[in-house]
């Protein structure tokens, strides 16, 4: 029986059979059955599909356990009253338009918007398409017809294949792995390539859903970017990057992955030179960003806070900070955890406690962690464990082994290919020599590690001597000590 005017269900499965004989695809469907039903957009496109209201919770369910999110509570009656026109949620919206592989506007909730500002407009659409030339031959207008047709078609709204972005996805993890492998010059031009795709499929027309997809995927190729500029000591080339990574991770929605890339750019300022105080203004956003839920982005973000409170000198709250890192690591999932640039692994973990008790003059403290840290890195790591003894070192010299703490950073930065050999490592080589008491800034070891830095040291604007307060300089390079 019909209510409200609506045709039964049978009507729209008759629709269903009916078209889909004649070869017509589930939007067309879906229009016929809307029009002639008289029912919502979104049972249209449900009938369309032959679905029942059960099978399409089902599929729903599926969907949101399949994205991490875990199964919703969610029964048929939610369904039913979206059909009469309540609106879903952000959440449930997205879920629907992912299943139904549509568009927000075609379920009748409101208009489309997802590709504002990456598309030509329709005039640049149609000066592409051909004008055919009536007077011509049989067979040139045939052609010509043929050739319209073919322009028409590329106007109309065309879907990257939900397998393409899963590949993009695949290619992502890989670069978050590789990241700690791979010298990062060859890392920047892998990525730009990777990026150049996507970019491509970001020009195309696509539905909200999948445009969120790519804006993740772009947003986690750009944050590896950066990362990388920063390691190169390049700050504006850093911080345009994590820019162009922030925004498009705000298209893509994901509260963790904004942490992240908030929480990213706490360590590159950090690490580049930045005021304690900035880094601990942006940790504290990317923590709030991640909320209570645990994630690689919050760990980060707690992470940072320590280190800085570290460069403040604040020991109590270095020491609250690591409990609670420590503490939120022990609540993350393997993939997390992982060595992946995406996620907080265990030994970087440790070295961050560790960088943070030595910065606030606790090396004592920061010894079992340097020593955690390095028992844990995997055979063949070539950055991180350098960086970690390196670090480790400035703790001996701080316990008065200044001679043992600047051989052992020689032997770091003489055994480490030249590849790997980035301002990022001098840098932290000279943050180690800074420790050198002014008294014993003499010894022959401090100025054997000095003139090796300084003969290690490129020039230019990426080199890492632009990274040195002029107050820190002299440390360096002043051969009286």
């Amino acid at each position: 029986m019909a209510v409200g005017g609506q045709h039964p269900a049978r009507c729209g499965r008759d629709i269903r059979s009916r078209l889909a004989k004649a070869g017509v695809g589930v939007p067309e469907t879906a229009d016929a059955v809307h029009r002639h039903c008289g029912v919502s957009r979104l049972r249209a496109y449900r009938l369309a599909y032959g679905w029942t209201q059960q099978e399409l919770v089902r599929r729903i369910r599926e969907h949101e356990a399949g994205a991490g999110r875990g199964e919703p509570p969610l029964g048929h009656q939610r369904i039913s009253r979206w059909e009469r026109g309540e609106r879903p949620s952000p959440r449930y919206l997205d879920a629907l338009c992912a299943v139904l592989r549509t568009r927000p506007d075609r379920l009748g909730f409101g208009l489309d918007g997802s590709a504002a500002g990456i598309l030509p407009a329709p005039e640049a659409l149609w000066s592409a398409v051909p004008v055919p030339d009536s007077g011509g031959s049989a067979a040139a207008v045939l052609a010509q017809a043929g050739e319209l047709r073919g322009a028409l078609d590329r106007t109309l709204w065309v879907e990257v294949a939900a397998e393409q972005v899963d590949r993009l996805d695949e290619i992502v993890r890989d670069h978050g792995f590789r990241y700690r492998t791979e010298p990062t010059i060859g890392m920047i031009g892998d990525l730009s390539v990777d990026l150049a795709e996507v970019g491509r499929l970001l020009g195309r027309r696509q539905p909200l859903y999948q445009q969120r997809r790519l804006r993740g995927v772009t947003a986690k190729l750009a944050g590896i970017i950066a990362l990388s500029f920063s390691d190169l000591g390049d700050r504006a080339e850093m911080r345009g990057w994590f820019e162009t990574a922030h925004r498009n991770a705000s298209e893509h929605g994901a509260a963790e992955l904004l942490a992240w890339v908030v929480a990213k750019r706490a360590k590159a300022e950090l690490e580049n030179g930045a005021s304690a105080r900035l880094v601990l203004t942006i940790a504290a956003r990317a923590e709030a960003l991640a909320g209570r839920s645990p994630s690689a982005g919050k760990l980060i973000a707690v992470a940072m806070q320590a280190r800085a409170f570290g460069v403040q000198k604040k020991l109590t709250d270095v020491l609250r900070r690591a409990r609670d890192a420590l503490d939120l690591f022990g609540r993350l999932d393997l993939e997390a955890t992982s060595s992946s640039v995406l996620a907080m692994s265990e030994q970087q973990l440790h070295l961050y406690i560790a960088d943070a008790l030595l910065a606030a003059g606790d090396w004592r403290r920061s010894l079992p962690h340097f020593d955690r840290a390095l028992r844990l890195f995997p055979p063949g790591e070539p950055l991180d464990p350098v960086l970690t003894r390196i670090n480790q070192a400035g703790a001996l010299i701080l316990g008065a082994q200044i001679d043992t703490g600047c051989e052992q950073i020689a032997r770091e930065l003489t055994g480490i290919a030249e590849h790997w050999r980035s301002p990022l490592v001098l840098r932290w080589a000279v943050d180690a020599l800074r420790r050198v008491p002014e008294r014993h800034r003499g010894q022959s070891a401090v100025r054997d590690l000095r003139e090796l830095i300084g003969t290690l040291a490129p020039t230019g604007p990426i080199g890492p001597m632009a990274a040195i307060e002029p107050d820190h300089r002299g440390v360096l390079l002043d051969p009286a000590g």
